[in-house]
């Protein structure tokens, strides 16, 4: 075991604990982010949280059966096959044609509900080929983008808090080197500046590449229009198939 390194790596956990208590408590002084980048990381936050809220309702509005949206989510991550499960549509269409046989198909009655069923069979199946196309062209590449881009950004950010967090412990270092009422030794304070330029670049840096993806990410809302707009076809097509298969019914 590098008991160096651990011990390194212990004081710089320690140094980052007391700065943060020190900007909490209003003692240290905190490097500001760029104006811009501050909007761009605001923006972000707001991409994130209604990404993930549209995704949920997208979800529950294409699997309104919470228990069944649980069992496929299980069967996903495991990947398991998925159950077999009947929809409500099929399900409907299905106690429709046994009651028209059950009650005589030949009858008035019977005959109206087998036609019926027949329809609301036509429906489950373009119900399923509509949520079939809702997911994996609206929700599969907006679950990507939080999973892929926005997680990217994210660590991005926090790299960047870690640098600010770092620049700042110098910066407390050299205050309280040069704060002191006495002249600071000069190995100590070449020490200081060195450390001091290290981190501003490694601070500067990071925050342009910082900027840099979370403008990306704010781009990447053209694809989502895209995605909406597969989304919209597929439920206007599956709406036109409702509508034929129930106008069919009427000319019967």
């Amino acid at each position: 075991m590098n008991f160096a390194k651990l011990t390194s790596g212990a004081g710089t956990l320690i140094n980052k604990a007391r700065q943060m208590t020190s900007e909490t408590l209003g003692y240290a002084e905190v490097t500001e982010y760029d104006p811009n980048l501050v909007a761009l990381i605001t923006k972000a936050d707001k991409i994130k949280v209604w990404t993930e809220r549209i995704i949920k309702e997208a979800e529950a509005f294409l699997q309104p059966n919470q228990a069944a949206r649980v069992e496929d989510y299980l069967s996903e991550k495991l990947q398991a096959q998925k159950s077999n499960r009947p929809t409500e549509y099929e399900s409907f269409a299905q106690v429709l044609l046994e009651a028209s046989i059950d009650l005589g198909d030949t009858t008035p009655y019977g005959a109206t509900l087998n036609k019926f069923g027949a329809a609301q069979t036509k429906i489950a199946e373009e119900f399923k080929n509509f949520t079939q196309k809702a997911r994996e062209d609206f929700v599969k590449p907006m679950k990507n983008f939080l999973d892929v881009n926005m997680a990217y950004a994210l660590k991005e950010k926090k790299n960047l808090e870690d640098l600010r967090l770092k620049l700042d412990i110098v910066k407390s270092k050299m205050k309280k080197l040069t704060s002191s009422g006495k002249e600071p030794d000069p190995n100590d304070l070449a020490k200081v500046e060195d450390e001091l330029k290290v981190a501003q670049t490694a601070f500067d840096e990071q925050s342009a590449a910082t900027t840099q993806v979370m403008e990306n990410l704010a781009s990447l809302q053209a694809d989502h229009i895209i995605y909406v707009k597969a989304f919209v076809t597929s439920q206007r097509k599956f709406y036109d198939d409702c509508s034929a298969a129930l106008k069919n019914l009427d000319q019967d």
